[in-house]
């Protein structure tokens, strides 16, 4: 949790101010996981770790994320 933002509007700042990060986010979900949060989730490309999960998970979760990183940046190529 951060106490002045939360991950939705940090990815929303990021995108406007960085928008090269923008394909680097992960989510992962928390205690406060509310309608809001789960509607991004659902219209995001970035991948999402649900709690509880595993180390598995995670390996599982960067590869996707460095695949859709590499295939965007090929894609502007």
């Amino acid at each position: 949790m951060m106490p002045d933002l939360t991950g939705p509007e940090l990815y929303r700042v990021a995108c406007r101010q960085r928008p090269e990060l923008c394909e680097r986010f992960i989510f992962m979900t928390g205690g406060a996981f509310t309608d809001h949060a789960r509607e991004f989730l659902e219209h995001t490309s970035c991948p999402t770790l649900s709690k509880p999960f595993t180390i598995a998970n995670v390996y599982r979760v960067v590869e996707q994320a460095v695949e859709q990183s590499r295939s965007a940046h090929a894609a502007s190529l």
